[in-house]
C-alpha cells in the first residue's frame, strides 16, 4: 500500500534525476515529509540508467566531509608515499576524475549540508563540469536563495505536490494507525498530504490518549493540533 501511495513522486525523481545527468547541471528536488524523497533516493542510487555516487548528508557534514564521500567512494588514496594529500589536493583529483568518468552526484538530505558545502557544489560544477542532484525538505531551497545566490541561478528546481487524499489514506494506512473517517477527516484538513506530519500529530495523539488513560479519538488528535505548529501546503513548481 505504501509503495501505491508514494509511486508519483518517486516516478518524479527518478525523472529529475536523469534530467540533471542528460544536461549535465544542479539540480534541487525538494518537498515536505514523507512523501517519498527517501525511497526515491534510493531508487535512483540503485539504478544502473548511470554512473552516480550516492550519499546522505549528516548534521556534522562540512567541506571535508564531502569531500571524504567523494574521495573514498572513487578509490583516490590521501597518503600517496611519503606525500599526503589535504583537501585542496583532494578537491582537484576529485573533480579531474570526474571531469574524465562523469558521474551524477546524488546527496539526500541536503537540507543539512553546512554553507561552505553549497559553494563546493557550485565549483565541482563549474570548474569540472559535475552534475548534482540534492534533495531535501522545503528548507532546502530557501538556504540556497537566501545565502548562496550564484548557486541559485544555476539550478533546476523541482517541488513535489503534496499526495493526494486518497494515497495519503494508503500511507497512513500502510503505516497501520487504524483512523477513523472522523479522525482521517481531521489530520487531512490539518496536515494535506504530507505524510510526515500526519505522523507525527497521530504519535503525539496517542501519547496524550495514553496520558489520559483512553484510546485515540478525534479529541485526542484535536489536542495534538494544539501542540504542534500547523504546517504549511505548497503546490508543485518546476522551473530551469
Amino acid at each position: 500500500m505504501m509503495e501505491t501511495g508514494l509511486t508519483k513522486p518517486v516516478k518524479h525523481l527518478e525523472k529529475f534525476a536523469q534530467l540533471a545527468w542528460r544536461d549535465k547541471r544542479i539540480a534541487v528536488f525538494s518537498g515536505r515529509e514523507g512523501i517519498g524523497k527517501t525511497r526515491g533516493f534510493e531508487r535512483v542510487a540503485a539504478s544502473n540508467a548511470f554512473p552516480k555516487i550516492a550519499f546522505r548528508s549528516r548534521p556534522t557534514i562540512s567541506n571535508s566531509g564531502v569531500l571524504e564521500e567523494l574521495r573514498t567512494r572513487l578509490g583516490i588514496e590521501r597518503s600517496r608515499g611519503s606525500k599526503y594529500l589535504n583537501n585542496d589536493k583532494v578537491y582537484i583529483e576529485v573533480g579531474r576524475w570526474l571531469a574524465n568518468h562523469p558521474a551524477l552526484i546524488v546527496i539526500d538530505e541536503a537540507d543539512l549540508l553546512h554553507g561552505s558545502c553549497f559553494e563546493l557544489v557550485r565549483a565541482f560544477h563549474d570548474e569540472y563540469n559535475v552534475p548534482f542532484l540534492l534533495i531535501g525538505n522545503e528548507q532546502l531551497e530557501v538556504k540556497i536563495d537566501r545565502e548562496h545566490p550564484r548557486l541559485a541561478r544555476r539550478i533546476y528546481r523541482y517541488k513535489e505536490r503534496d499526495l493526494s487524499r486518497e494515497q495519503t489514506r494508503a500511507v497512513a494506512n500502510a503505516m497501520d494507525f487504524r483512523l477513523s473517517d472522523e479522525e482521517f477527516d481531521l489530520l487531512w484538513k490539518y496536515c494535506g498530504g504530507s505524510p510526515g506530519w500526519l505522523e507525527i500529530v497521530v504519535r503525539q495523539a496517542d501519547f496524550i490518549a495514553a496520558a489520559n488513560g483512553a484510546r485515540r479519538g478525534p479529541e485526542a488528535i484535536l489536542g495534538a493540533f494544539a501542540e504542534i505548529p500547523r504546517p504549511r501546503r505548497r503546490a508543485a513548481r518546476i522551473a530551469a
